[in-house]
């Protein structure tokens, strides 16, 4: 990937949004990190300066979007967050901005959990309990979970939590993919009574910050609500 980057930069490329499963390694390889960056450990977003490309995080300000919209409040709550890995560092870092009481860290690997949980508490003073998969029924009440991997992407038919015990300790269950509209995991979420988000919003919001940094530019939250709503009328159709 380095080489790539190095080619973009040399070819003029003034900017790059990353994806799954490229965000470490960006953040990694960048230039320079915004803040956000050094404290999630992953960049979705790339910018050009003479001397190379800027990293930022703009699924931070994406997921903040996100639960300001639907009005999810997880301050003094507990969050769980599934998974490890890129996503995983922006989602560790809302909750920990946005003052959660307790956040629970369950994957499959858990040396990548613990290096996770370590680099947030750098930065932040939050109370975070790393859990393999097999424990997250033993949580108690948990506001919000986020669902960070990539189990389910383009497939109804597989979750990386079926136990519906889970489901019934929380209030609302954001599913970070986007296609299927509906995975398996939303869908037992929301047969259990829970409040259900899929990746859609997240992938808009951070789409419009993206563009505001490339650019330079404001975006009208009116306009922008608006574009939102005639884009997931065509989504909701095609998926």
């Amino acid at each position: 990937m380095d080489n790539v980057l190095s080619g973009l930069h040399k070819s003029g490329v003034m900017g790059v949004n990353i994806t799954y499963p490229y965000k470490v390694i960006a953040a990694k390889l960048a230039y320079n990190n915004d803040e956000l960056v050094v404290q999630s450990g992953a960049a979705n977003l790339l910018k050009r300066t003479n001397k190379g490309y800027m990293a930022y995080n703009t699924d931070i300000i994406g997921i903040e979007k996100v639960l300001f919209v639907n009005g999810i409040d997880i301050s003094d709550s507990n969050v769980l967050i599934l998974g490890a890995g890129g996503a995983a560092g922006a989602a560790a870092v809302v909750a920990a901005r946005y003052n959660c009481s307790k956040l629970f860290i369950a994957n499959r690997n858990m040396g990548k959990a613990i290096n996770l949980a370590q680099r947030i508490n750098q930065y932040y003073n939050v109370k975070i309990e790393v859990i393999d998969l097999k424990d997250i029924a033993n949580i108690p009440d948990i506001s919000l979970v986020m669902q960070t991997t990539s189990v389910g992407l383009y497939s109804s038919s597989e979750s990386i939590i079926t136990e519906r015990d889970l489901f019934k300790k929380a209030k609302s269950v954001f599913d970070m993919i986007y296609n299927p509209a509906q995975t398996l995991f939303l869908n037992i979420a929301r047969l259990s009574g829970c409040f259900c988000i899929n990746g859609f919003e997240m992938l808009f919001y951070q789409a419009m910050y993206s563009l505001e940094l490339w650019f330079e530019l404001k975006i009208d939250n009116d306009k922008m609500e608006r574009l939102k709503n005639e884009l997931y009328s065509y989504y909701i159709k095609q998926i």
